[in-house]
């Protein structure tokens, strides 16, 4: 009777397999990358602008991300509906100019064309020609056939009929070598979900801006622009079924603003958000529906939000965490944003002066998007980064000689691609302060599926809080 038991047990023990926790980490061969808001930049005297592009090319951003909207110095470039000041769009030209020349091409621009804030005069936007016609009533600009016809007067002028006067004459429509992206609008039907009516608006802009003005011949992604304004963890407000069902949104902009509390770190929202395999990820990649074309995605709009229960000792830790919860998650980004103004509690960031700053923890998880693996294909859009190495001596002597016999002043570069990471865990955050709670790992970092711990490291601190979890 003994023997047949201890036969029993050991052929369980024989068909036991023991429970195997999955890795997320990505291994696909494709570039992340990170990128800043900045919409003031074209207006700075071009000294000032200059040196605020090198600083953004010098940490590692690949994309700035520019507005055509007024501000309180500033006037819309349509003062009018259907006029047009062509000073104020050879500005913005400039700034195109100074970024691809500056960056030596590795930089690349987003525009909004629009602002929907202007819509209503909110959130420091002045009210614009748009708002002042349509008197308070919002929706009607997404719903009437008249100001959808207005706006695609707006549309075409920008990217169709402006001849650029850095670009030989070309419309910006046709700038891939610059351009990434276009927004339909920065925040279309800002604070408005579920969407009451207009919602073909959305796919109606799209397939104007793809296929009437052509960006989809240049090359040039059309971005949804963060529709509803700001995106929760669980909900759906960025990515309703209109933005994945239109065929000519190429990039889903998600803005989402998150704080850091006692309960999570700032990045534990995006940890969770862009979780692989999820239903926004698998529905990005193509898993869903039959016949559904995937979409990229892009979070267009990440910030500081300062929590009175902490101070501003925990600026630094809570930007580098959400820079660096994406990184992970191989979703591309763009904070926002850049200023030069006084910093405070707010989400502004002065990169010029940088020691004083929140800057350098931003530079920090800029610098490591450049080479963070991600699972969706960017090359249509942005290619790969690769690294500028100078002539050697020897090879300046050489090109003077050549330049002496041919009378060119061309000097040659040499492009190096860069490598992808291979991270394996989550970087630890070298911002979090002595005193925190969080010194020695924050268990906000691991409210995540206990089969999943493993994709953030299997360290002390992972076992620390594993049993917590």
């Amino acid at each position: 009777m003994m023997l047949h038991s201890l036969l029993a047990v050991l052929v369980s023990l024989t068909s036991w397999t023991p429970p195997v926790s999955a890795s997320l980490r990505i291994t696909a061969n494709h570039h992340s990358f990170g990128g800043v808001n900045y919409p003031q930049l074209q207006f700075f005297a071009p000294q000032h602008r200059d040196d605020s592009i090198r600083e953004i090319v010098k940490s590692g951003a690949r994309v700035i991300r520019l507005f055509i909207r007024p501000d309180a110095q500033h006037p819309d470039p349509e003062g009018e509906l259907g006029g047009f000041d062509k000073s104020l769009l050879d500005q913005f030209d400039d700034t195109l100019a100074a970024i691809h020349h500056l960056s030596k091409g590795q930089v690349k621009v987003i525009i909004a064309p629009h602002d929907a804030h202007a819509l209503r005069g909110s959130n420091d936007v002045p009210c614009d020609a748009y708002c002042q016609k349509l008197d308070g009533a919002f929706l009607d600009f997404y719903s009437s056939e008249e100001y959808r016809n207005l706006y695609k007067t707006r549309l075409e002028v920008f990217f169709k009929h402006y001849p650029s006067r850095n670009f030989d004459g070309r419309p910006w429509g046709s700038l891939s070598e610059v351009i990434l992206g276009v927004d339909l609008q920065n925040q279309p039907f800002s604070g408005i979900s579920p969407i009451p009516s207009g919602e073909s608006w959305l796919c109606d802009m799209a397939s104007y801006l793809k296929f009437s003005i052509g960006l989809d011949s240049a090359g040039i992604a059309v971005i949804s622009g963060g529709v509803s304004g700001p995106q929760s963890v669980d909900g759906n407000e960025n990515f309703p079924d209109s933005v994945f069902d239109c065929k000519a949104i190429d990039v889903i902009g998600i803005h989402g603003y998150f704080d850091k509390t006692a309960e999570r770190t700032a990045g534990t929202p995006w940890a969770e958000m862009f979780l692989p395999g999820n239903t926004l990820t698998g529905r990005a990649m193509g898993k869903g529906k039959k016949g559904k074309e995937g979409k990229l995605l892009l979070v267009e709009e990440w910030t500081y939000v300062h929590n009175s229960d902490f101070g501003l000792f925990y600026k630094k830790e809570a930007v580098f965490d959400q820079g660096n919860a994406l990184n992970y998650r191989g979703i591309p980004w763009i904070y926002s944003h850049l200023t030069t103004l006084s910093e405070g509690k707010t989400s502004r960031i002065n990169p010029i002066h940088p020691t004083y700053t929140t800057w350098t923890a931003l530079t920090d998880v800029l610098k490591r998007s450049v080479t963070a693996r991600s699972n969706f294909n960017w090359t249509k859009y942005l290619s790969p980064p690769v690294s500028i190495i100078p002539p050697s001596a020897d090879e300046k002597t050489a090109q003077h000689l050549q330049a002496m016999l041919t009378g060119s002043n061309n000097q040659e570069w040499k492009l190096q691609p860069l490598g992808l990471s291979n991270v394996s865990s989550v970087v630890l955050n070298p911002y979090i302060i002595e005193q925190s709670d969080c010194t020695f790992g924050c268990l906000g970092h691991f409210r995540i599926p206990r089969h999943s711990l493993v994709e953030w490291g299997s360290g002390a601190i992972a076992k620390q809080f594993a049993n917590r979890i």
